[in-house]
């Protein structure tokens, strides 16, 4: 209690602490995969989402591709590079042994890859990559 018989407020000392000070609840770009996206839009300028990452030795910002290139995993981009080098609609089998994967993973790969739009099914357990997704494997 105060002087005054006023039980004291304490509340803007939590609202005027040092903004270092406050607990931060954004992920950092190293948390979130290390990719940050430019995202640019205007009248004049056409919209473009670019995957850039920052040096902090030289401070600098340097664009890393196209952000489905980049945020693609390792698995993703082998199973995507055996079937553009198999050229026709493979088995599961086949794209696994192609990428040196397990068949499970690249079955599972594949359906993800379906549900994108990435790879179109062909038949009973064959698959094709979807047209114009030629370059995006390499």
């Amino acid at each position: 209690m105060d002087v005054s018989g006023v039980k004291p407020n304490h509340r803007h000392r939590r609202l005027l602490r040092t903004r270092r000070q406050r607990p931060c609840r954004r992920r950092t770009a190293e948390q979130r995969g290390g990719t940050v996206v430019l995202h640019g839009r205007g009248r004049d300028l056409i919209e473009i989402e670019k995957a850039v990452s920052f040096n902090k030795d030289t401070c600098v910002w340097t664009v890393t591709g196209n952000v489905p290139d980049v945020r693609s995993s390792a698995e993703r981009k082998a199973v995507l590079t055996a079937m553009q080098e198999i050229g026709g609609p493979a088995s599961v089998q086949a794209i696994a042994a192609s990428a040196e994967l397990k068949q499970a993973n690249v079955r599972r790969m594949l359906a993800r890859l379906a549900e994108k739009g990435s790879v179109q099914r062909c038949e009973r357990g064959k698959y094709k990559l979807a047209d114009g997704e030629n370059s995006h494997a390499g």
